[in-house]
């Protein structure tokens, strides 16, 4: 079973509209990086800098849906399901 969002025998269309949906969306993020005054001379902190950065970006997309979900069905996505409880992190 594949559980993978993304269908990979189809990933030229696909990454193509993942493309066009995202990079408009991490303008922001873009802007960030090379605007900073941080040394990026070690590019895996950049890497590492700008992934926790996108990927807080897509919370913040997430929280802001009109229609949950609404950017995989945009996409032609399959949702990934949700949890029947929230997961509470950081507790034991």
């Amino acid at each position: 079973m594949n559980d993978f969002p993304v269908d990979v025998n189809n990933l030229t269309d696909q990454a193509t509209r993942l493309e066009v949906a995202f990079d408009s969306r991490l303008v922001d993020v873009w802007l960030a990086v090379f605007n900073s005054q941080v040394d990026f001379g070690d590019n895996s902190q950049a890497l590492g800098w700008f992934l926790r950065m996108a990927y807080l970006r897509g919370y913040e997309d997430a929280l802001s849906e009109d229609q949950p979900g609404g950017l995989f069905e945009e996409l032609g996505v399959k949702p990934p399901k949700r949890a029947s409880t929230p997961s509470k992190r950081g507790s034991k």
